[in-house]
């Protein structure tokens, strides 16, 4: 007579240890975070792409001098931001003779990339200071000028300046919650 009941079946299976890598899941999880490198750069890029052709359209409709500087500066700062991005998605070469990684390696390695990128951000951003500078000194002058027959300017104006102000304390904000996130995961790691 054979015993079809599920507990006594269950409990007199084989004991068995099951090996199960998990290089694969770090593969995945490395190539998901450069995925979304590689989409966060092409944004990024139609957003440089967009503002230089927009400072191009300023540029050439500005007879003053001062602004045309800082219409050029801007836009080369963010020609070489683009290019200072697009070389932090791509991986250094690997020696020939160096042995593969594993997939826990390779996604501790863009972990750490990543990391090390967003703490240079501020290094990465400055080539735009310098126009942005510029622009805003002449700019500055206008604006002084016309609030002075128009005081309806400034308070137009303000609720540009509040949402500047709050991206500026924002901003650091959400990028030290990403660093902490990421620095939890290598900890998790083993790093």
């Amino acid at each position: 007579m054979q015993n079809n009941d599920p507990q006594t079946i269950w409990q007199q299976q084989k004991q068995q240890e099951i090996n199960v890598s998990l290089a694969p899941f770090f593969k995945l999880k490395a190539e998901q975070q450069r995925t979304r490198n590689r989409w966060i750069v092409a944004a990024n890029d139609f957003v440089y792409l967009a503002t230089i052709s927009f400072l191009g359209f300023l540029f050439v409709k500005t007879t003053n001098l001062t602004e045309r500087v800082g219409l050029a500066l801007l836009a080369g700062g963010s020609l070489f931001v683009i290019y200072q991005m697009h070389k932090q998605l791509w991986p250094p070469p690997v020696a020939s003779e160096a042995p593969p990684d594993t997939g826990l390696e390779a996604y501790r390695r863009e972990l750490m990339r990543w990391q090390t990128n967003q703490r240079n951000l501020w290094r990465t951003l400055a080539p735009l200071l310098p126009g942005a500078i510029v622009v805003a000194a002449s700019g500055i002058r206008a604006v002084i000028r016309a609030a002075s027959t128009n005081p309806a300017i400034l308070i137009n104006g303000a609720p540009f300046c509040v949402l500047l102000a709050v991206w500026l304390v924002a901003l650091p904000v959400v990028r030290k919650r990403r660093l902490k996130k990421v620095q939890q995961e290598l900890e998790a790691l083993g790093s």
